[in-house]
Formats: structure tokens, sequence, C-alpha cells
């Protein structure tokens, strides 16, 4: 008895298309998962503050992120893209001793202190600047 491939070959023509399909889809899947995963922790996150106003908040801004990261609107940025971003914000100083304080805490240099929960943090960075030329020493006190 003789058989025909015929049939085979009309089925992996039908499947080929679909397991491409498959295939491109799998980045955007998983890409989702990941997306779903941050905002139940975000989710979490926010169910744990203390006023229901900041809860509130909390879950519209974690429901937002959501809603972008599904759009591909959230990216994590690479740190070249964190640098520039950085160089871009401190360039709006004139003083170049200034700008370039700015760049150097922006690339982590200083030291930090507070906390986001406190309130705030504090950066800072301890320039030593030469004394002008013809400047003289400043006199002691009585």
């Amino acid at each position: 008895m003789h058989t025909s491939a015929l049939p085979h070959r009309l089925l992996a023509a039908l499947l080929q298309p679909l397991l491409l399909a498959l295939l491109l889809a799998m980045p955007a899947l998983a890409a989702s998962a990941a997306a779903e995963a941050t905002y139940r922790d975000d989710r979490a996150a926010c169910m744990a503050a203390g006023a229901p106003q900041s809860r509130s908040d909390c879950l519209r801004e974690a429901g937002a992120a959501r809603a972008e990261a599904g759009r591909g609107g959230l990216k994590t940025p690479t740190p070249q893209a964190l640098a520039e971003n950085a160089k871009r914000r401190c360039a709006v100083h004139t003083d170049p001793l200034v700008r370039t304080s700015c760049e150097r805490m922006a690339a982590g240099e200083g030291s930090v202190s507070g906390s986001v929960d406190g309130g705030g943090t504090l950066k800072s960075l301890t320039v030593t600047v030469p004394a002008a030329a013809g400047a003289s020493a400043p006199k002691p006190a009585n």
C-alpha cells in the first residue's frame, strides 16, 4: 500500500506560520509576565503603607506603571543613558565648579544622609578650592 506525503506537507505548511507566530510572541509574553510580577510586588508594598492616602496614591502609581509597561513604555535605562541624563541635569549650572560637583555627585561620589521614608535624602560632596591668587589668609578670631 502506498501512502502520499501530501497530508504531512499540508499539515507542516499550516503549522509553520503558527509556530513562527508563537516564537515571535514569546518575548512579549515574558515581558508581560515580568510586568505582572513587578505589579504584584509593588501592590504588596503599597498595602504595607501606613496612611490610607499613601496607600491609595501608591496603588494608583503601581497601576499606571503596569499600564505603561504593557505599552512597552517602561524600560530599564542603560548605565550610559543614566550617565547622559545626569550630565544633562547638571548642565543647567553655569559655574564650572558647581556643574562638575553636580556631575560627580550624580556619578555616586560624596555622601548621602537621610531617607526617602524620613522625608528626603541630602547629598553632599566636599570640594577643596584653592585660594584665589593674591588672596590673604583669614585673620584669626579673637
